[in-house]
C-alpha cells in the first residue's frame, strides 16, 4: 500500500468512528484509535494472526534499489544468484576446457611422425584398436605397429608437452 491508500482508510475509520462513537463509553480519540488500528489491519490483509505471519507480508520486493555507489541503479533481482545460471556458466567452462584439451592434444600429436601418431590415436584415442588391428590398419607388423604406439605415447609423455599434461 502506499501513502494515499492509507490516509483513504484513515478517513473512513474516522467515518464509521463518528457513526459509532457513544460519548458515554469513553473518549473519542480512544474509539478512533481501535477503529483506526482495525481498519489499517484489514487493508493490509493482516486480520488474524495466521495472516500476520505470512511469509508474503515479511518478503522484499526484487526491484528494491539497493544503496550502492553513486549512479549505481541496481536492484535486489540484479544480484541474487540465479541457480540456473550456475549450470550454464560450468557449462560453458566444461566446453572450454574441451575444447582446449582438444587444441593440446592436437598440438601434442603434431609432435609425432604419421606412424606414431596413426598408430596412438588408433590405440589410444578414438578407436580403441588391439595391437593386430592396428597392424591391420596401418598395414605394417605388430611389432613395429606396437613400438610406433610406445615411442608416440613416450613423446606425448615428454615434459615438453606442459600443455597436455594438464589434462592427464
Amino acid at each position: 500500500m502506499v501513502l494515499e491508500d492509507y490516509i483513504q482508510v484513515a478517513f473512513l475509520a474516522l467515518l464509521e468512528a463518528l457513526e459509532s462513537w457513544d460519548p458515554a463509553a469513553g473518549a473519542f480519540l480512544t474509539w478512533y484509535g481501535l477503529k483506526l488500528k482495525g481498519a489499517f489491519t484489514e487493508a493490509a490483509g493482516m486480520r488474524t494472526q495466521r495472516d500476520k505471519r505470512d511469509p508474503i507480508h515479511h518478503a522484499l520486493s526484487l526491484d528494491m534499489p539497493l544503496n550502492g555507489e553513486i549512479g549505481e541503479d541496481l536492484t535486489l533481482a540484479d544480484v541474487i544468484e540465479d541457480p540456473r545460471s550456475e549450470e550454464e556458466i560450468e557449462a560453458v567452462a566444461e566446453l572450454d576446457y574441451q575444447q582446449r584439451r582438444k587444441q593440446a592434444l592436437a598440438t601434442a600429436l603434431d609432435g609425432l611422425t604419421e606412424d606414431q601418431r596413426r598408430a596412438v590415436v588408433l590405440r589410444q584415442h578414438c578407436h580403441g584398436l588391439t595391437v593386430d588391428q592396428t597392424a591391420d590398419r596401418m598395414g605394417i607388423t605388430r611389432a613395429t605397429a606396437r613400438a610406433a604406439e610406445q615411442k608416440g605415447l613416450r613423446l606425448l609423455r615428454h615434459p615438453k608437452n606442459r600443455e597436455l599434461r594438464q589434462y592427464a
